[in-house]
């Protein structure tokens, strides 16, 4: 059935189409396994114990599914948690800017880190776990 304005794939191309489309779901679906949302994995455990600040269960959940991602391995430049060598020059500018550098994006970072379900406090907390540096400041 033909709609006017608009061409059907058919055959060939459309069976191509749909297996792209199957692999690109599967693979954005593939970190989304209960175990990883239900506790933090080895790396994210040895992580922890390098930092100095705690986290709550529910933002350290948040943080494993996000900053993790590139602030385990220093990943496009992001400060490695804990590493107070790599924290320290963006210390430096002020917990405040590091708040408006998340919220914002700056660089290789994306706005919000990839935590679309964070609020401004678990930034704040997560910002004082990766660097290990209590806030000195007001950071809102």
């Amino acid at each position: 059935m033909m709609t006017k304005g608009r061409k059907q794939i058919s055959g060939e191309p459309r069976r191509i189409a749909s297996i792209a489309l199957i692999t690109l779901v599967a693979w954005l679906l593939q970190g989304c396994t209960e175990s990883e949302v239900g506790e933090p994995d080895r790396v994210t455990a040895e992580i922890t114990g390098t930092s100095q600040m705690a986290l709550s269960s529910d933002v350290m959940e948040k943080w494993a599914r996000s900053c993790a991602q590139c602030h385990v391995a220093g990943q496009a430049g992001a400060p490695r948690t804990g590493n107070a060598e790599e924290w320290s020059p963006r210390l430096e500018k002020g917990q405040a800017m590091l708040l408006e550098h998340t919220i914002k994006g700056f660089n290789m970072m994306p706005a919000l880190g990839y935590c679309m379900s964070c609020e401004t406090s678990d930034f704040i907390a997560m910002i004082e776990f990766m660097s290990g540096s209590p806030r000195k400041e007001s950071m809102q």
